[in-house]
């Protein structure tokens, strides 16, 4: 009979290497955190960037690769929150031309 204390140490394997993929830069989640600040360290490294979250906390400063990723993680769920309200107020919310209509009377 198996002991039941395998089960426990592969669970317990599974859950700190699933935790370190999803911190890093690899996979989907770590490809959505980096490419928008790649972008913006672009932007840097052209001269044209504009004002934001992260340019203010980048331009101008040799940050440490904990202090870097504390940044990237940092400014990843406002690019998130910006995405997620542009796609909901260009595709979403034209198809329920009454909801605006509400909101402005205050009626549900």
């Amino acid at each position: 009979m198996a002991s039941p204390f395998a089960v426990v140490e592969v669970t317990d394997s599974l859950v700190l290497a699933s935790s370190a993929w999803r911190m890093s830069d690899a996979g989907p989640l770590g490809e959505t955190v980096s490419a928008p600040y790649r972008f913006v360290v672009d932007q840097i490294a052209a001269g044209v960037v504009p004002k934001s979250f992260t340019s203010n906390l980048l331009e101008g400063r040799t940050l440490s690769v904990q202090d870097d990723h504390v940044v990237k993680w940092s400014a990843a769920p406002i690019y998130g929150g910006g995405s997620d309200t542009t796609f909901y107020n260009l595709l979403v919310l034209p198809g329920y031309d009454t909801i605006p209509l509400c909101a402005e009377e205050g009626s549900g």
